[in-house]
């Protein structure tokens, strides 16, 4: 079980517990971030991982937060994701796949619309992807899975009416197997793609600068 909790009626934290079939508790476990947090959402991997996403308030407006936590209640990681314009962002639905894939949906604000927002993680908390949709003004979403495919619906208001949308992404994952070619010396993962350059061709602010991943191919070679 999850949700918002609170000792004295003013100040709110993510509360999170753990039932036996009896009902009985088996633990529980406080994450506390402002006083005026909350959780919306809760899911466990094939591993018996505990996901739980939901809202960090924050001076300056709200943060989507997911967290993620072992067996035994104890925590693994948190992330959090702002909006991009300091105003809400919140998590209201949290899905985990046959691939251990965590999906969020959620709303994130944007010139003082709050746009439907969703996002992948791997469970190490690394975001695989990110998508946004700009048109109206939600209040989050449901997000769903089958084989490759994720399906989102939402509620939001447009144009002085509400507008129901309904949306099917579909999701791909990068092969974790590395292989190995006699020929180079680089391991690589399965089904990528390598280019190689002549280093004399390369424009060398490329040459091992982790903040330049990609652009134009005339920039890379002048």
């Amino acid at each position: 079980l999850t949700g918002q909790a609170s000792d004295n009626g003013s100040t709110y934290y993510i509360q999170t517990m753990k039932l036996a079939a009896q009902l009985h508790l088996v633990w529980e476990v406080a994450y506390t971030h402002s006083g005026q947090d909350g959780a919306t959402g809760l899911g466990l991997d094939s591993q018996g991982n505990v996901y739980v996403c939901g809202y960090l308030a924050e001076p300056m407006g709200q943060d989507l937060v997911l967290l993620k936590y072992d067996p035994n209640g104890n925590l693994l990681w948190d992330r959090t994701e702002t909006s991009e314009s300091g105003g809400p962002a919140a998590a209201t639905h949290l899905h985990i796949n046959q691939e251990d894939q965590i999906f969020v949906t959620g709303y994130r604000a944007v010139n003082s619309q709050q746009r439907l927002y969703m996002a992948a993680f791997s469970t190490d908390g690394e975001k695989l992807w990110e998508r946004s949709v700009e048109d109206g003004d939600y209040a989050g979403g449901e997000i769903l899975t089958q084989g490759t495919d994720a399906y989102v619906s939402a509620k939001g208001f447009s144009n002085g009416s509400y507008q129901y949308v309904a949306l099917k992404y579909a999701v791909w994952s990068r092969s974790p197997d590395v292989q190995q070619d006699n020929a180079y010396a680089t391991p690589y993962l399965e089904d990528e793609l390598l280019v190689r350059f002549n280093p004399d061709l390369i424009n060398p602010t490329f040459v091992d600068n982790p903040d330049l991943t990609f652009d134009r191919l005339s920039n890379l070679i002048p």
